[in-house]
């Protein structure tokens, strides 16, 4: 018992260090030979966290924090863009959903999005596909949506230190999954982390019994409200949700 409790510890120790690696490696290397495919983490079964139940979260290359910082991709609010941003000539009329991107500064805006060119400022987890969490950033990006195919705009994001997630990873609350751009921008996000999830489970028994790990390894104005900034964060994040 101990030794599986060793196992299991060291396996999770080892899965967060590739996946940190992972994204590391994307970001060196994407100059070199296009963006590397990043992973997703995908919520178990059996994740107690009322707010990260049955999420799918998109992990963001490091940057020059320390925090590993991801969004969650499957999870669209009740808000409008055009209710976010009613003064804006290009999202002032559209009905699309603003998605709720994880507990930490839910009223600042983050964007993911497809461009035919690159992006100054934002970085590139795909092909053609580039994150800004910048407030100022995302202002610049939302004036001119003419080089923009898709978008999807975030409420906040999930973010931990490193040894943080490695634990989360040792309790068994998380899959780690390669993740595609299609996936991100996916028209049915309520059905992903089903399908993820199935994905990940038969990805686990096809790997028991092996010794190998189973997966691969904002500035004024642009805020919701100001009001929504001085209520606790999982209060508002359950207010986007509910």
């Amino acid at each position: 018992m101990r030794l599986t409790r060793i196992r299991r510890s060291t396996d999770a120790l080892i899965l967060a260090a590739a996946l940190f690696l992972c994204m590391a490696g994307a970001r060196a290397g994407a100059a070199e030979r296009g963006a590397s495919k990043p992973a997703f983490l995908v919520a178990t079964r059996d994740l107690p966290d009322p707010i990260f139940q049955e999420s799918v979260i998109l992990m963001l290359p490091p940057g020059s924090s320390p925090l590993v910082v991801g969004l969650i991709v499957n999870k669209p609010t009740r808000m409008g863009l055009g209710q976010l941003f009613p003064q804006s000539d290009a999202l002032g009329k559209r009905t699309d959903k603003a998605y709720f991107g994880g507990p930490v500064d839910v009223t600042a805006p983050s964007v993911v999005l497809r461009s035919s060119k690159p992006v100054a400022g934002a970085v590139t987890v795909f092909d053609g596909v580039y994150v800004g969490l910048d407030p100022r950033l995302v202002g610049g990006v939302l004036k001119d949506l003419s080089r923009v195919r898709d978008l999807r705009v975030y409420l906040g994001r999930a973010q931990w230190a490193p040894l943080q997630l490695a634990g989360e990873l040792k309790r068994g609350s998380w899959y780690v999954v390669p993740a595609d751009a299609e996936e991100v921008f996916s028209a049915r996000p309520g059905d992903l982390w089903s399908e993820l999830v199935r994905r990940a489970e038969m990805l686990r028994a096809e790997a028991s019994g092996s010794q190998s790990l189973p997966f691969t390894s904002v500035s004024a104005g642009l805020s919701v409200s100001e009001a929504a900034g001085r209520l606790p964060r999982r209060a508002l994040a359950q207010g986007l949700l509910n």
